[in-house]
């Protein structure tokens, strides 16, 4: 078992391996990269930033919280969204899919009312991931309908920003010590291993992003 207590750090390996996956299949020609990235357009630079603070503020909150209660803060993601794409698009959730909003997020709640054990600093984390999430979600359709590309190509753009605002969010949500630790090889291959994992996540759930809109 490998003890590595340092989520952002965590989050920006996990990134890297997720670049360097991508970076991988741009070489192999499997799509075409980003015309045209304006690093002064607000809305490119808003979703690279917010991935940024999202991905390690969501790993501390998991660490520092209960499951419960962390499913619960998941779960106000999804008005947040729906809030935020009404104030941006005007966008309004059919009546049918209130309703089903409504069962799940019911749902969930019966579920995790057990066990919603949480820490103060774990609680300003969560509350500050919320809003950012949805956010994020909602940004990546935006940019991607925007500049017209592949969720592949948007992603080999916006990662290399957003490492470099995990890396500065490291101290902030990291706890100290992080380079006393013992990199085994034991280490090494399973966060290397979690890495690649995440490589599949990450590109998976920017697909579903990009099918917000």
């Amino acid at each position: 078992r490998v003890e590595f207590g340092y989520p952002a750090a965590l989050c920006n390996i996990h990134f890297l391996v997720t670049l360097l996956g991508v970076e991988l299949l741009y070489r192999a020609k499997m799509f075409q990269k980003v015309t045209v990235v304006n690093v002064r357009d607000l809305n490119f630079m808003a979703i690279a930033v917010v991935i940024g603070i999202v991905t390690p503020l969501n790993n501390t909150s998991l660490k520092l919280n209960s499951i419960g209660f962390y499913q619960i803060m998941k779960l106000l993601v999804t008005p947040c969204v729906v809030l935020i794409e009404y104030v941006l698009d005007r966008k309004v959730l059919s009546k049918q899919r209130t309703v089903l909003l409504v069962a799940v997020c019911v749902s969930v709640m019966i579920s995790s009312k057990g066990a919603l054990g949480h820490s103060y600093y774990g609680t300003i984390c969560a509350l500050i991931w919320v809003p950012f999430a949805a956010l994020y979600k909602v940004q990546w359709g935006r940019v991607k309908a925007m500049y017209n590309c592949s969720t592949l190509a948007l992603m080999r753009a916006v990662l290399p920003y957003s490492i470099c605002v995990q890396a500065a969010m490291s101290p902030l949500v990291d706890p100290p010590g992080i380079l006393d630790f013992v990199w085994t090889w034991e280490a090494v291959f399973w966060i290397a291993l979690s890495g690649i994992f995440a490589f599949l996540v990450n590109f998976s759930g920017f697909l579903v992003m990009g099918n917000i809109r």
